[in-house]
């Protein structure tokens, strides 16, 4: 009974602590490719200001595109399925309510076994574009999570689309990715990381157990394509997020013919700059 008792205090003072808010902030620049605004939407469980007391919190930032037509629904629907499943590779949950609820539900779990439990999670996240032009809509998910244990995890994945019929872009659309590509790419990450052509990646502390390889999670800039390698992925947790930046001038050659014209633009634009700062 004094069990019982417990769970059921424990489960009443976590509805009477439900919070929750959502607002929008406009974003939209008569430039851009696209127009969005960002949804927030937050949740706390407990006084979270308390220390040493049971706390969980969960920040969204999600995106809507603005305008209507086939390509807009798709790339909208793309955004918010991989959203939802940032984990996984078939659809599950279907919305963003749904990521708070099982963030949720999984600490009442805890909480029913263990009143005492007054570890503090986190999770958060957030949506934000990072490429607009060109008719290339590019965004980033990043994920911070934290469930206990010596540190948290952090999660970085970005899409992008073209605008015209909301087909994603991945490596296979972007570059011609043969033996020439994949090898110019290995030499650039060689040289960022300071080893020769003779040094074994193992030896080296990555786990390229199959080969190098470009990941296919990357984002475009005015400075070039910027290939990103999340924690565990290639190396150990301590080496972090590792990044492999090839410049537009390294990748003359290696795009596809449908944006073969991207280095020209932003390598005239940087040129332009230059010779107005000089």
């Amino acid at each position: 009974m004094l069990k019982f008792a417990l769970l059921t205090s424990s489960l009443l003072l976590l509805a009477s602590c439900q919070s929750g808010s959502k607002h929008n902030t406009q974003h939209i620049n008569e430039a851009d490719s696209l127009a969005f605004s960002y949804v927030n939407l937050n949740k706390q469980l407990f006084n979270c200001d308390a220390e040493d007391q049971a706390c969980v919190k969960v920040t969204l930032q999600r995106i809507e595109l603005a305008g209507e037509g086939e390509n807009i629904d798709s790339i909208q629907n793309q955004i918010d399925r991989r959203f939802a499943n940032l984990y996984l590779d078939t659809i599950g949950w279907k919305s963003p309510e749904d990521v708070i609820d099982n963030f949720l539900h999984e600490y009442e779990q805890i909480i029913q076994e263990m009143p005492d439990y007054n570890v503090e999670w986190t999770l958060e996240r957030i949506v934000e574009v990072n490429f607009n032009r060109f008719g290339l809509f590019g965004l980033s998910i990043f994920e911070f999570s934290y469930t206990g244990g010596a540190h948290g995890n952090t999660l970085l994945n970005y899409q992008n689309f073209k605008t015209e019929n909301g087909a994603p872009l991945g490596l296979q659309e972007l570059f011609t990715t043969g033996d020439g590509f994949l090898q110019k790419a290995e030499n650039v990450f060689r040289s960022s990381q300071h080893l020769s052509a003779s040094t074994a990646f193992e030896d080296a502390g990555f786990w390229f157990d199959d080969g190098f390889y470009v990941p296919d999670n990357f984002f475009l800039s005015d400075k070039g394509v910027h290939f990103f390698y999340n924690p565990y992925e290639i190396a150990p947790y301590a080496s972090g997020s590792i990044e492999l930046f090839m410049s537009w001038e390294e990748l003359q050659g290696f795009l596809a013919d449908e944006w073969a014209f991207l280095p020209e633009m932003f390598i005239s634009d940087t040129a332009t700059d230059r010779q107005l700062s000089g």
